[in-house]
């Protein structure tokens, strides 16, 4: 299958299990939360659901202004005059007349159509202890409601209750007792519903039973990850994403609908608070080391230590101080957050820029996420009317980012499969290849053999070449002066004079032969215009020989190299004209000697080659062994050399020898 198929066919899956996921949130979703312009208000204690229709319309949110006497616990029987009015839902912080701590007594009055239908009340969280009287009996308490810290017992409990007693009743009174001393704020923060029994006990259902499946849906991951990172120890982020989804399973638990209270309905308010918030904080630090971990050349190791210790820190805080103190953390957290997803984000976005497999899953399930968090940050924090999304989003982060990491698997197994083919491929033709390599083998040998032989021939010519010098050389030098000796005497007979010219003659013939047969020996003299006149030397009997034109370029006259250097750039020089001689029939060759400080460039171009496309440069191969020993020359002083046809008729060697100074001569 190709892979742009593989694509298509990951997007549609992608799509399918995206509208599916949504579908069934929003199925299980009833409108708590959901603002409608369309529902009645309570105006000065008074809620009137005259004319509303509950079948059509459903429950109605007890929004609206209620009844409120700061400082006093009133029963039914207690005398209700002179009310102030405050807005439901609200925080007793954002009340003039009330602290973030004491107690407090609501009231509202509910106006109903005649009929025998069985009504309901569902409370949320309310900070943090209420007692609940409708037409003047006691319905429900959650906690102990006090007018002190040490008579007072908070709690999170919410429940539904189904009012049996007052069927068929026209008129609520609904008095709500609250007292707060454990947490920042009091008071009625979060919306009360009104309606069908039998309809509010379905939204309740619904809401525990999408809560459960997006728990059990993170445990399943959070095992399935931990699976992956025990068989792929060397891939911590597994680790991570599985302590990730752990974290963020407890989280689903706790807000708002604190669905942890229906399978233990004892749990202590203190452990239940610390642990919503231990969840939220250390799920950020958990994110940085995932992330960390999955793009490690992109994520900042600093920021990687603020991001993880900060919340551990906020952690330290909630471990060790009452819930009365550390649940003001949320603020500067949420700011901490907000600097965290940022950079997260800018840390996906440079791995989509770089094209890093799976980083545009990321980026897209991080987005959500932190669409969600921020939604709900001003839910929970200044009681909006959206509604809660940290559910959706929390399974939304998590499914993108097993789908980007089954994406990198995919491709790793992609890349294993193909290595695996050419593998058995290579092994089909392994003894083809083996038998191949030897011939190779055999061939560079033999090269290799020859050029020893070429050095060693090298060496024995130089060494001929020194000794006709300093023996014969020597020799023949001295026989010139005893003869120019003689013919100055005065004394010589007259008939040795003849024979004396004739030796000198001679002997004149023999040193000319000698140099010349030096020359070819050891061509290039002593000093630094040595290698320069030799190669003078040669292209002036090259030209005198062959009907050809040799330019010679050379700007530095004086250059002052190495024996050994000088007199293997002098071949390279000569063995490449010769070459040119032997396969080409150049009209001009033309003849460079390039030196500075640090680099010799010696190169030959003739222009006996036809008019061919280019022949790019290549390595030497064994069949031409002047090119083998021209390159050999230039390697042994570290040298690089090339060869090609430019196209335009010429053909050009070149080699770059690196020159060598002082300290580094020796």
């Amino acid at each position: 299958m190709k892979r742009s198929d593989r694509f298509q066919i990951f997007l549609f899956i992608l799509a399918a299990i995206s509208v599916t996921t949504i579908f069934f949130y929003f199925s299980t979703t009833p409108h708590h939360g959901n603002y409608s312009e369309d529902y009645p208000t309570a105006q000065d204690g008074v809620l009137d659901l005259r004319g509303w229709d509950f079948s059509q319309h459903g429950p109605v949110p007890l929004d609206g202004q209620w009844e409120f006497f700061p400082d006093s616990l009133l029963f039914p029987s207690d005398d209700f005059s002179d009310p102030s009015y405050v807005k439901v839902p609200s925080r007793w912080s954002q009340i003039e007349s009330m602290g973030r701590y004491g107690y407090a007594t609501y009231r509202l009055n509910v106006l109903l159509d005649p009929g025998e239908e069985l009504f309901g009340f569902e409370n949320a969280s309310v900070s943090t202890a209420f007692r609940l009287f409708v037409n003047g009996s006691s319905v429900l308490e959650v906690g102990k409601v006090g007018k002190s810290e040490a008579t007072s017992e908070p709690m999170y409990s919410p429940q539904t209750t189904p009012l049996h007693e007052f069927e068929g009743e026209e008129e609520y009174e609904i008095i709500l007792q609250v007292s707060n001393y454990d947490y920042r704020t009091g008071g009625l923060w979060r919306q009360f519903w009104f309606g069908p029994f039998e309809t509010l006990i379905t939204w309740k259902w619904l809401l525990e039973a999408r809560s459960s499946i997006l728990f059990g849906s993170l445990i399943v991951m959070a095992f399935f990850f931990a699976g992956l990172y025990i068989m792929r120890r060397y891939d911590r982020y597994y680790l991570y994403l599985a302590l990730l989804s752990f974290l963020l399973a407890c989280r689903s638990l706790f807000p708002v609908q604190y669905i942890i209270s229906n399978f233990f309905p004892s749990i202590p308010f203190d452990i239940m608070v610390r642990m919503e918030y231990l969840t939220l904080y250390l799920a950020l630090a958990a994110s940085a080391l995932f992330f960390r971990e999955l793009y490690p050349l992109i994520f900042s190791k600093r920021h990687r230590q603020v991001i993880v210790y900060v919340p551990l820190l906020f952690s330290l805080f909630v471990l060790i101080l009452p819930p009365s103190l550390f649940t003001y953390s949320v603020y500067p957290f949420y700011l901490f957050s907000l600097y965290a997803m940022v950079y997260m984000a800018s840390v996906i976005i440079r791995a989509v820029m770089h094209h890093v497999s799976g980083s545009l899953l990321m980026l897209s399930g991080s987005l959500i996420l932190a669409a969600a968090v921020i939604n709900d940050y001003f839910y929970l924090t200044f009681s909006s009317k959206t509604g809660t999304f940290i559910e959706l989003g929390m399974i939304f982060f998590i499914f993108f980012q097993a789908l980007a990491l089954s994406l990198r698997l995919t491709e790793v197994f992609s890349e294993v499969n193909e290595l695996s083919d050419s593998l058995t491929h290579l092994n089909m033709n392994l003894e083809e290849e083996i038998e191949r390599r030897a011939e190779e083998l055999r061939i560079a040998n033999e090269s290799m053999q020859n050029l020893e032989e070429i050095r060693v021939a090298e060496e024995e010519r130089k060494r001929v070449g020194r000794n006709l010098h300093d023996t014969l050389g020597q020799s023949v030098h001295a026989l010139e002066l005893l003869g120019e000796s003689l013919r100055l005497r005065g004394d010589v007979p007259h008939e040795l004079q003849g024979k004396i010219e004739g030796m000198l003659h001679l002997n004149s013939e023999i040193k000319r032969n000698l140099y010349t047969i030096l020359g070819e020996l050891y061509p290039v003299g002593v000093g630094p215009r040595g290698l320069l006149a030799a190669v003078e030397r040669f292209t002036g009997n090259m030209m005198a020989i062959y009907d050809l034109s040799i330019d010679i370029i050379c700007p530095v006259r004086d250059m002052p190299l190495e024996e050994a250097c000088a007199d293997d750039v002098y071949h390279i020089v000569s063995e490449g004209i010769m070459n040119a001689l032997r396969h080409a029939s150049p009209g001009r060759i033309e003849v460079s000697l390039l030196y500075s400080q640090e680099l010799l460039t010696i190169r030959v171009v003739n222009d006996g080659v036809g008019k061919n496309p280019p022949v790019p440069e290549r390595k030497i191969k064994s069949g031409g062994h002047g090119l083998s020993i021209m390159s050999y020359r230039a390697k042994v002083h570290g040298g690089l050399f090339t060869y090609e046809n430019s196209g335009d008729g010429n053909y050009t060697i070149e080699a770059r020898i690196p020159v060598a100074h002082g300290e580094d001569r020796q």
